[in-house]
């Protein structure tokens, strides 16, 4: 999990901050598009509805852990590390 986490962070992830950085204008106009602003909302959607799933599940680290990671490196990072972080024994028992 934490392969496919570093990959989601520090590929598309690290591409698209890199864009936004370096070419802002041309970033706006891409986000002025249809189809990138249909993707993004799917993404959101995506996320709410995660975030929703966990919160019912009463799992930890819990949803705002999980919409932090999110906001942080996106979904292809986000649910890997969750996943990873959620598996771990709780110290608090050992």
């Amino acid at each position: 999990m934490l392969v496919v986490a570093a990959f989601g962070l520090f590929g598309p992830n690290a591409w698209f901050v890199w864009h936004m950085l370096s070419d802002f204008d041309r970033s706006m106009v891409m986000l002025s598009q249809p189809m990138a602003a249909s993707l993004m909302l799917e993404a959101l959607g995506l996320l709410l509805l995660l975030a929703v799933l966990i919160r019912r599940s009463g799992r930890r680290p819990g949803a705002l852990c999980f919409v932090l990671l999110s906001l942080a490196g996106g979904l292809l990072f986000s649910v890997p590390m969750w996943l990873w972080l959620a598996s771990r024994p709780d110290s608090k028992t050992s």
